[in-house]
């Protein structure tokens, strides 16, 4: 009996560091793959409540689901996710990831603690718990005190979202907001006691769930054509809506998923824990904020296309729709120049002029057909990255010579 609990134990405090230059295990794909996944039921949520109280629900809760996958992606630059105790607590949360995914479009959605409620508070709790347990186990009983702080930060979280079910509305998001305070102070904490090892690994991690952000957009408008015929209309409108996801595929990954990866490489010490805190764990959340709100007016112009006569284009969104898409294209706007500006590169004028342009546009996508609306959008956004490549062309070529070397990346600049 004695052996059986020795080799429990010897289970229970084995980890392995990961290298410098480890590569994503399997099991954190699938982890990934799972967020993704939990992510879109966001999506479900707001089309079950279209209203103001409806979005700012849908992506509070975002917001801290967020949290828990950032915790996890920072534990695992640092110890291997596939080795030991580690690769048990991960298994945990994938089990708990996937029933908080499940249960979260109709958690909330009635007067008090219902049973999907429950089930989304514990599994939060279980994420969170894993999160702490990581702590102790590679950083010994001298991280007490860390591991404590994530403990009890999840149980007030979970204890505010569970007063919240009581609450109307309006006392709801409040709740919720101050939700996720608590939740952004614990990963702010929890993160910083970790170090980066690999830089690329890292990057890819989060360049994975905006390349999942941009499936899901896509994949979000088929899903309203799913077995029906494909005619002229549907064509139409999956050209245009591939037009535009390829263009804000380009915002992200021609030059500054790169020069975000360089200069965490060969940033040190707090600036590197600077980058990746803002620019990767905060200001990619806005990023995918962005793309779950344009992915949200896809998916309904996708089902309008098949389920009504809408004609060859569609009808005209419907302003809360419209409004959907403009508001996450302006926010994936924001947060690529607000990332631009992390790096110590000039204001991104362009992108907040795109940004405005769309907000002064929704007027207008509220009157012409719905796919004229996305070809609009999409159009914008192309104009936004040609104008930036004009503004900034010699600077571009500065920043491309340096990412494709080994040279120390640029400091901050002077805008071109």
């Amino acid at each position: 009996m004695s052996t059986v609990l020795q080799q429990i134990r010897a289970y229970a405090t084995t980890v392995a560091p990961a290298g410098p230059v480890a590569t994503i295990t399997g099991i954190e794909m699938f982890y990934d793959v799972m967020k993704a996944f939990t992510f879109s039921q966001v999506d479900t949520l707001i089309l079950r409540e279209p209203s103001a109280h409806g979005f700012l629900h849908g992506l509070l809760i975002l917001a801290i689901v967020w949290g828990c996958w950032v915790s996890y992606c920072w534990a695992a630059n640092t110890l291997r996710a596939d080795v030991g105790v580690f690769r048990s607590v991960y298994f945990l949360a994938l089990l708990s990831l996937t029933l908080l995914g499940l249960s979260l479009p109709l958690a909330f959605t009635g007067s008090g603690l219902q049973s999907r409620a429950v089930i989304f508070i514990v599994s939060y709790l279980m994420i969170r718990l894993g999160s702490a347990v990581l702590v102790l186990v590679a950083r010994g009983p001298a991280h007490r005190r860390r591991a404590a702080l994530v403990v009890t930060a999840a149980a007030g979280t979970a204890t505010l979202i569970a007063v919240s079910a009581y609450c109307a509305p309006g006392a709801q998001n409040l709740l919720w907001v101050l939700a996720l305070a608590v939740e952004i102070a614990a990963t702010i904490v929890y993160c910083r006691g970790w170090q980066i090892h690999s830089a690329e690994r890292f990057a890819e991690r989060f360049g994975f769930l905006v390349t999942a952000g941009l499936e899901i957009s896509l994949g979000r408008m088929a899903f309203g054509m799913l077995g029906e015929p494909v005619g002229p209309s549907q064509i139409i409108l999956i050209a245009t809506t591939t037009f535009m996801i390829i263009v804000l595929w380009w915002f992200y990954f021609d030059l500054l998923s790169r020069y975000a990866k360089h200069r965490l490489e060969h940033a040190h010490g707090p600036e590197r824990i600077r980058i990746a805190v803002v620019v990767y764990s905060m200001l990619h959340l806005l990023v995918v904020a962005g793309m779950l709100l344009i992915a949200l007016a896809m998916r309904t112009v996708g089902h309008e296309i098949y389920t009504t006569d809408a004609g060859l284009l569609g009808r005209p969104l419907e302003p809360v729709w419209a409004a959907s898409l403009v508001a996450g294209f302006a926010l994936y706007c924001v947060a690529i120049a607000a990332m631009w500006r992390g790096l110590g590169q000039p204001v991104r004028w362009s992108n907040l002029t795109g940004a405005a342009a769309a907000l002064a546009l929704l007027p207008v996508l509220r009157t012409i057909p719905a796919v004229l609306s996305l070809l609009t959008i999409g159009v914008l956004a192309l104009a936004v990255a040609l104008g930036q490549y004009a503004v900034g062309y010699r600077r571009r070529r500065e920043l491309l010579a340096v990412v494709d070397t080994t040279a120390p990346a640029l400091g901050p600049a002077v805008a071109t």
